[in-house]
């Protein structure tokens, strides 16, 4: 019995060896194909082997169509890779072809070995230019004004410190918004009656608090922005003060920079995680758009916005509207409607 034993140990220690070797194949080539590539599908694009001690490693810069693409190793179909998901995923043996959602130059990495890829958006086909109307009264959707008539403009708060975003109104009727300095990198969420146009500090420093919103709870949830600031999105319980983090990495990384965000119907919370400073970390793969779900979960949604930055869920919960802030330079040019000259740089209008 102790020999049988023996050889089924031995046996089985030969096949998880045999299994070993199979799945730790170095390949000579692996190219990536499909509709979206240069080639279609007659002829893989190759990718070059990251540098270093992984030889399971493959990359490739490429501009890619709206369509269809796979990995495959040796220019043959005997080894190819594939998922549905886009930008990122795990690819299987055999599997589906990777959707392209998006015409642009992408950075593509792929591990042939845990079937881990990415596709990161360096640039994007250039979208058809339309003409858009200015002024306050001419803001119109689905066929009406936004403002009325006689709405006019008025300053009820000049007091900030440097910038001012993301205003939300709270159950109690007051105004929250944030005002962030580049200089200090501290930040400050103000309060402001509107009536009687009182303010005060809620809360500094403030994690470089940017976006705003108050959920069905009344409680305030914060995108906190790099700079200084968290990083993370974060809940505050308006009735006891304490606050906690929502989320603050995506696959074991810390956000770029959260930005904007909006509550749907289910309790769901999108932000937009952009960068827009040169010197500030970017640790995602792609400046996205995320989902906070009632679990604690987080899901990216979209990957294909350059810059992404003002986000709202539409009122009938169908569509998702993501602003695309990539402006000349950084992404943080302002349109005028004449030549302006900033940071040195003359900034046409359009």
């Amino acid at each position: 019995m102790r020999i049988a034993l023996l050889k089924s140990t031995f046996l089985f220690l030969t096949l998880c060896s045999v299994l070993l070797v199979k799945a730790q194949t170095n390949y000579t080539t692996v190219g990536i194909i499909g509709s979206a590539t240069p080639k279609g599908w007659d002829a893989s694009t190759p990718m070059k082997p990251v540098r270093g001690n992984e030889p399971h490693q493959w990359q490739v810069m490429l501009p890619l169509s709206h369509g269809e693409v796979k990995f495959r190793a040796n220019n043959s179909w005997d080894v190819n890779w594939g998922n549905s998901s886009f930008p990122l995923g795990i690819a299987v043996a055999s599997g589906a072809n990777i959707p392209i959602s998006l015409a642009g130059t992408y950075k593509v990495t792929f591990n042939d070995l845990t079937g881990d890829y990415s596709f990161t958006a360096v640039s994007y086909a250039t979208p058809q230019k339309r003409n858009v109307q200015r002024g306050l009264n001419s803001q119109k959707t689905g066929g009406g004004n936004i403002f009325p008539a006689a709405a006019s403009v008025q300053e009820i708060f000049s007091n900030g410190e440097d910038f001012l975003e993301g205003p939300a109104m709270s159950q109690d009727g007051l105004l929250y918004f944030s005002d962030f300095s580049e200089q200090t990198k501290t930040g400050i969420i103000w309060t402001l009656n509107p009536q009687t146009r009182a303010y005060k500090v809620f809360r500094s420093p403030s994690g470089m608090a940017n976006g705003l919103a108050f959920d069905a709870n009344g409680d305030l949830i914060v995108c906190e922005q790099a700079g200084g600031g968290g990083r993370r999105v974060t809940k505050t319980n308006m009735k006891t003060g304490i606050t906690h983090v929502l989320a603050g990495q995506y696959r074991n990384k810390p956000f770029n920079s959260p930005n904007d965000l909006s509550i749907d119907a289910k309790g769901r919370i999108y932000f937009t995680d952009p960068s827009y400073v040169a010197n500030d970390p970017v640790e995602q793969n792609q400046m996205g758009v995320y989902r906070i779900d009632g679990d604690s979960s987080v899901h990216l949604v979209a990957a294909n916005v350059n810059k992404p930055n003002g986000i709202a869920v539409s009122p009938d919960q169908k569509n998702l509207y993501v602003v695309n802030c990539d402006f000349p330079g950084n992404g943080n040019r302002w349109f005028l409607p004449e030549e302006k000259t900033r940071w040195g740089q003359a900034v046409k209008g359009q």
